[in-house]
């Protein structure tokens, strides 16, 4: 065992500037414990409640010395007398017996004074952290920039220090003569400990540059931002998305195809992004192939895939600082809705549905072939226009959307045994009208409150944003973009690990001809957009009573970052309803277009959040 005696440790790459001297170990911990001397004796707590009541109870009584104070003083009692050292006030004596017996000492001014300038909050010598023992001897501080200082330390194989299968962390009890703590692997592998001296004994260091990719300056830097850069969950090798739904998740009329190169290292399998275009299965799962877009049976084109896989890679990129090619977390995306198809033919054991259990198998040996891991992290939901047309009752639909996640989700994990959950994605149709159901968006209510009522359900956003082809299908940039909101909600559920909400409302007050609306805003404001969006009336806000009847709107206006005032003709009563984009669609958005762009090759396209279809009723 070799010992190396050191003031500091600098890890390049790990650690920030310095900017100023490195102090005395001795002097920062004589420092500190003057400090916590000093704290100590400004704390009342409950067990020194009698220590403090004798206190007080001996104000007053000073006395040159023991002599006189016992003389003065009568069994049992309190006095005090002059420390005389120049660090220390007065010392607090208890009479028992006729025995002068020391109670505790009080600091001086002085030394108070002493203290303070020490380790004041702003000064250099100020420290945030560190590794001691039971009785306080440190062997490691940390400053507020990452920086550490180590008293000693140790290199050494640390093979002896506990037996195999031990916990990650020991104490005393556990580790062999002369250690009182250490940290080890599952296996008993210690990686550090800590001496019963102190002394900090590591079995090796790494120049750590970055971790995950992200540069370790990003963390301990002290820039602008650095505190903000978010590790993310990067869990598997080939991580697989499923599009379903009908025509609009097939790119039915979204020509001409964009995405004709692979963006990053996004994947499809060989049959393409809808394997089915690729032939009779098996031969279509056979392989895995830099994903791209390409035009099927007329008229099929562009799907939501691309776009989805790569807004996660650029979110990555810009949001983890973690460029695509310094990891090894894949997208693989894989298509198989049918077009023109109601939830009853694409739920348990429809033809759709077999199709997604298929790929779930073919991306898991797939991926097992090439020593990846996989998951399955679920699916996207462009649906219900079919619903609409053959007027599938709302809790049909919501049972059955339910029951679909729910068993492809059983399936999932009966293939990789991952203990994720899947999540659907929905995008919210908006084709009612188009479908005999004008004015009345039912299933797109449903849809929104499956998602809000149900952990793993996303509600993306709406649909009527998205340019169209024709009828309810989107151009192939629409299919792109779409693509691209699924893919940021993906981020944001899966990687960040924050389930993503929509621009939606929370709450209505009602107060005479005016409601107060307070919106979930997931970035910067409310905006009411009168120039992306075609201009609606009340930016898309109607309001009816219980029976359905029309209350006029005098006006709508922001008048907050997350309020929206709505003054009507007449004051509604309790049970009228607040309702949005109920005839082809609204103006509310919020601002996350004002920094966040999806290039998508050129796309270039704004993410603001746009309010979703709903319908507030009032109480």
């Amino acid at each position: 065992m070799t010992d190396i005696q050191v003031v500091e440790v600098q890890i390049p790459g790990l650690q920030g500037p310095q900017g100023e001297p490195s102090p005395d170990m001795d002097e920062i911990l004589a420092a500190q414990a003057a400090a916590e001397a000093a704290a100590a004796a400004a704390a009342v707590s409950a067990d020194e409640a009698e220590d403090w009541a004798a206190t007080a109870a001996a104000a007053g009584q000073i006395y040159p010395d023991t002599t006189a104070g016992l003389a003065a003083t009568a069994d049992g009692g309190y006095f005090y007398v002059p420390s005389g050292d120049a660090d220390e006030s007065l010392i607090l004596y208890r009479d028992v017996a006729g025995v002068a017996t020391e109670i505790k000492r009080s600091p001086s001014a002085a030394a108070i004074d002493d203290i303070l300038r020490v380790v004041p909050d702003a000064a250099p010598i100020n420290y945030v952290g560190g590794i001691c023992d039971e009785q306080g001897s440190y062997s490691m501080v940390i400053r507020p920039d990452g920086t550490s200082v180590f008293h000693t330390f140790e290199v050494s194989s640390l093979a002896t220090m506990v037996s195999y299968g031990t916990p990650n962390s020991f104490n005393s009890d556990e580790m062999v003569g002369g250690y009182a703590w250490g940290i080890a692997d599952g296996l008993g592998n210690v990686a550090l400990a800590l001496k019963d001296d102190g002394t900090l004994v590591l079995k090796a260091i790494d120049q750590l540059d970055s971790i995950n990719g992200i540069a370790m300056d990003a963390y301990l830097g002290g820039g602008e931002g650095s505190a903000e850069v978010p590790v993310g969950s990067f869990t598997a090798d080939i991580n697989h998305i499923v599009g379903y739904g009908q025509s609009r998740s097939t790119g039915y009329d979204s020509l001409p195809v964009l995405s004709v190169a692979q963006d990053y290292d996004n994947l499809m399998f060989v049959g393409g992004v809808r394997p089915a275009d690729g032939g009779a299965a098996p031969g279509i799962y056979v392989s895995l192939v830099p994903l791209v877009e390409h035009a099927g049976s007329v008229p099929h084109g562009e799907t939501q895939m691309a776009g989805m896989t790569a807004c996660i890679k650029e979110r990555i990129g810009v949001e983890n600082l973690i460029a695509y090619g310094d990891h090894s977390y894949q997208m693989l995306a894989s298509e198989h809705g049918l077009d023109g198809t109601a939830i009853d033919n694409l739920d348990t054991g429809s033809t759709p549905f077999n199709n997604v259990k298929a790929a779930i198998d073919a991306g898991y040996a797939r991926a097992q072939g090439l020593g990846k891991s996989y998951k399955w992290r679920g699916f996207t939901w462009s649906q219900g226009e079919q619903d609409y047309n053959v007027s599938t009752l709302a809790a049909t639909y919501e049972a059955k959307l339910i029951a679909l996640r729910s068993d492809l989700d059983t399936y999932a994990k009966s293939v990789t045994g991952q203990p994720e959950d899947a999540t659907c994605f929905i995008d919210q149709l908006d084709d009612h009208a188009m479908f005999g159901h004008a004015n009345d968006p039912y299933l797109a209510l449903t849809q929104l409150k499956v998602c809000k009522e149900n952990t793993n359900f996303v509600m993306v956003g709406p649909a009527y944003p998205i340019p169209s082809s024709s009828g309810a299908h989107h151009t192939s940039q629409g299919s792109k973009w779409l693509g691209a909101y699924h893919g940021l909600a993906y981020k944001r559920t899966i990687i960040d690990g924050v389930k993503f909400e929509p621009l939606r409302p929370l709450h209505v007050d009602r107060q005479g001809v005016v409601l107060s609306v307070r919106f979930n805003v997931p970035v910067g404001n409310l905006v009411i957009d009168n120039v992306t969006f075609t201009p609606r009336a009340n930016a898309g806000l109607t309001l009816v009573d219980a029976a359905n009847v029309n209350i006029g709107i005098v006006s709508a206006t922001v008048t907050g970052r997350d309020m929206l005032r709505v003054i009507a003709v007449t004051a509604p009563a309790a049970g009228a309803k607040l309702r949005y984009a109920f005839t082809a669609g609204g103006n509310l958005r919020d601002s996350q277009g004002d920094t966040i762009v999806f290039a998508g090759a050129g796309l270039n396209k704004p993410m603001h959040n746009w309010c979703v279809i709903f319908e507030e009723i009032l109480t």
